[in-house]
C-alpha cells in the first residue's frame, strides 16, 4: 500500500487515539519509520486533536466537586474512633508536634486526592470530545472518498461516451419508452464497421430478483439476442452485430429468453 493510500485509510487517527491492536500499532510505527509523510500525518493529527481539546476545554461541573466533597465528609464521619483506656496521659511537646504533623498530612492527602479526581474528570471530558472529533473526521473522509470514486467513474463514463461519439463510424440509437413505459429510455452506440455495440441505460425500472433486462437487435425484421445486462450503471458492451435495423429492450426471466416477451417491451429505437 502506498503512503498516500495508507494515510487516507483512517488508521492513523485510530493509532493516535490508541484504539488499535498491538500488531496494528506496530505496523503503523513501521510505516512511520520508513515514510516521512506518514510521520508528518501522525504529527498533524496529534496537533489537530490537541488544538481542538484546548479550544473546547471545560471546567468540570460544580456538582461533581460537591459530590466528591460530600463523599469525603461521609467517609471521615463513618471512620471509627479508637477508644482509649480511662487514663490521663501528659502529652509531651514532641507528641503534640507528631499529632499536628499527622493532621496536616491527612489534610494534604485529601487535597491531592481531590485535585487528582478533578484533573481526571477534566481529562475524560476532553478525551471524549477528541474521540468524537476523530470519529467525525474519519466518517467525513470515508464519504469524501466514496464521492471521489463516484466522480471518477462518472468522468470515465463521460469520456468513453465522447470518444464513441467522436468516431465517425458510430451510429447512436436513442431507445424511447413504449406506451406502457413512457418514462423509460436508453442509448445504443453501434459501430457497423467493427460490429461493436455499447449500451447506456438512462431510465429503466429496477427489475425483480428473478427477472433481467435483455437487449435485442432487429436484423432483417427478426429479433436477435444481444445479451442480458445488470442495472449497475455505466456503459455495457453487448453482443456484436454487423447489421441491424433497430434495437429494443424487454424484461425477461433471469438469464434471458430465446424470444422477446413483447408484453414486457420497455424501449425501442430504429437506426
Amino acid at each position: 500500500m502506498t503512503p498516500e493510500a495508507y494515510i487516507s485509510s483512517g488508521i492513523l487517527e485510530l493509532y493516535v487515539l490508541q484504539s488499535l491492536e498491538p500488531e496494528e500499532m506496530a505496523e503503523v510505527e513501521e510505516m512511520a519509520h520508513h515514510h516521512a509523510e506518514v510521520r508528518a500525518a501522525i504529527a498533524d493529527i496529534r496537533e489537530s486533536l490537541a488544538a481542538y481539546g484546548e479550544l473546547h476545554a471545560e471546567t468540570p461541573p460544580a456538582h461533581l466537586k460537591n459530590k466528591i466533597m460530600a463523599a469525603i465528609a461521609e467517609e471521615v464521619e463513618n471512620t471509627p474512633v479508637l477508644e482509649e483506656a480511662p487514663r490521663v496521659i501528659q502529652m509531651t511537646s514532641k507528641t503534640d508536634i507528631t499529632v499536628r504533623y499527622a493532621r496536616v498530612a491527612i489534610a494534604a492527602s485529601f487535597g491531592l486526592f481531590l485535585v487528582s479526581v478533578l484533573t481526571a474528570a477534566n481529562f475524560y471530558l476532553r478525551w471524549q470530545e477528541a474521540a468524537t472529533l476523530a470519529n467525525t473526521l474519519l466518517a467525513e473522509k470515508t464519504v469524501l472518498a466514496a464521492e471521489k470514486d463516484l466522480l471518477q467513474a462518472s468522468a470515465k463514463e463521460g469520456k468513453d461516451l465522447l470518444a464513441l461519439i467522436a468516431n465517425p463510424d458510430i451510429r447512436l440509437v436513442n431507445l424511447k419508452g413504449t406506451d406502457n413505459h413512457p418514462e423509460a429510455s436508453a442509448l445504443v452506440a453501434w459501430n457497423p464497421q467493427s460490429t461493436e455495440v455499447y449500451l447506456w441505460v438512462n431510465d429503466l425500472p429496477q427489475p425483480a430478483e428473478d427477472q433481467q433486462y435483455q437487449l435485442w437487435a432487429i436484423v432483417d425484421g427478426q429479433p436477435v439476442d444481444a445479451g442480458v445486462f445488470e442495472m449497475d450503471g455505466g456503459s455495457k458492451q453487448m453482443k456484436a452485430f454487423d447489421k441491424a435495423q433497430a434495437f429494443a429492450i424487454t424484461l425477461e426471466p433471469k438469464g434471458g429468453s430465446v424470444a422477446p416477451t413483447l408484453e414486457q417491451l420497455h424501449v425501442i429505437g430504429t437506426i
